[in-house]
């Protein structure tokens, strides 16, 4: 078990209302190697860590858990979920309640050749401990990136490319070939929903007064694609295409707010975070934006030239806090602004 180092921060450039730039307090929390996705458990304030060092694909990773504490800070690091699964590389991670009984899904990636892509579930037992319960794999998961379950235990996944090796893939986004799908878990049958994209991303469903809607970072197209969500009396889904809500460069994660304002990581700079990436660059400079809940408007709340923190893949917004991860360095940030007039 790793031990929690808290390191302040300087200074971070911040834009929210009012235009405002407040200096954040800004501590690391270390030991958690590729932090690409999150969830925030608002009841029990928990944060559930997707963790795995990207920059050594062969190697594994795990789910790390940090109890709140609003007088001291972030509490001690656990990783939960022992003994994981076979080649458990995780990567998007979701969180919902099922029956009374806390639920994680997480994607998992098998470094063997062949291997199909997994869906991996934990649950929490009576007793507090973290336990994988079942795998849940299908063909098409052709390469899912993220993940969003719901209590009825639906599970919405966005692939980010089709078929096909690396090779396939790289030339899909060269050319701008739209292969990536949406699929539907539910009752244990998966569903192809098209709605191809270049380079899919974060997912997120969200309720709103007029039913559902799929919220999808599309890379590739620097948007946030929205759908609503028509489900029919035979049990399959279709998503009917809505908006768009354009970024100034590709979305990573979504996550909502105790408010429904969704929080989105973005990279400003796909050259420097392929630089960032294969360890030729240090940083990489990030955007987040707040989308406003009912106009779905865009609002920029945060730029950075890569430090303290680069690459960012998501981030939330949460009392007086502001969390952040990213995809390669072992740490996540938390900012903590006095004063600050959140979304």
């Amino acid at each position: 078990m790793r031990v929690l180092f808290l390191i302040p921060i300087l200074l971070v450039l911040l834009y929210c209302q009012g235009g405002q730039t407040p200096d954040l307090d800004c501590r690391r929390l270390d030991g958690v190697p590729g932090p690409e996705d999150f969830y925030w458990d608002e009841v029990s304030k928990e944060l559930f860590v997707s963790s795995h060092n990207r920059r050594q694909m062969e190697s594994l990773g795990g789910i790390a858990k940090v109890l709140w504490s609003a007088e001291t800070g972030f509490g001690k690091l656990e990783w939960i979920g022992k003994p994981y699964p076979p080649d458990f590389r995780p990567h998007g991670i979701s969180y919902t309640t099922i029956l009374g009984i806390p639920t994680l899904f997480v994607i998992s990636h098998s470094n063997r050749e062949g291997a199909l892509h997994t869906i991996e579930v934990f649950e929490k037992s009576k007793n507090g401990i973290w336990k994988h319960k079942e795998t849940i794999t299908d063909p098409l998961l052709t390469s899912p990136n993220d993940i969003f379950a719901t209590e009825s235990g639906e599970i919405w996944i966005s692939n980010d490319r089709g078929t096909g090796g690396s090779f396939r893939a790289n030339w899909d986004i060269l050319i701008g070939h739209a292969r990536a799908d949406i699929v539907y878990y539910s009752n244990g049958k998966f569903q192809k929903l098209g709605e191809e994209v270049v380079l899919g991303n974060g997912i997120h469903v969200q309720k709103t007064k007029d039913g559902q809607v799929l919220l999808r970072a599309v890379y590739g197209e620097k948007r946030v694609k929205v759908y609503k969500i028509q489900k029919k009396q035979d049990g399959t889904v279709h998503l009917d295409y809505w908006k768009s809500i354009a970024v100034d460069g590709g979305p990573d994660n979504l996550l909502e707010d105790t408010k429904g304002h969704l929080w989105l990581a973005v990279h400003p700079s796909t050259f420097g975070f392929v630089l960032h990436a294969s360890g030729l660059k240090s940083s990489s400079p990030s955007k987040v934006y707040w989308i406003d809940n009912s106009t779905y408007e865009p609002k920029l709340f945060l730029e950075t030239d890569g430090k303290p923190i680069g690459a960012l893949s998501t981030a939330l917004g949460t009392g007086k806090r502001l969390l952040l991860s990213q995809v390669f360095e072992d740490f996540v940030l938390d900012c903590k602004g006095e004063g600050l007039i959140w979304p």
